[in-house]
């Protein structure tokens, strides 16, 4: 069986503007791979990203589109 890997928002951060500088936004994803023939698995990675303004967050999940939307709305 193949590894499959799932993806959760665990938290979503909205920073304040400093200066010239626009709102940032800090995304705490869980990463899950999981493959039920293997015993050491599921296995769980943190990433965490920074998006600014000017990053293209259109590939992110749809609740951090909202937040990011709105922020910059």
């Amino acid at each position: 069986m193949a590894i499959e890997k799932s993806r959760s928002v665990q938290k979503v951060e909205v920073y304040s503007a400093a200066g010239d500088e626009d709102p940032r936004v800090a995304v705490f994803y869980e990463h899950t791979f999981d493959d039920a023939d293997d015993d050491e698995l599921p296995v769980t990675q943190t990433q965490l990203k920074h998006l600014t303004s000017d990053t293209d967050y259109s590939n992110e999940d749809a609740l951090v589109i909202s937040i990011c939307d709105a922020v910059w709305s």
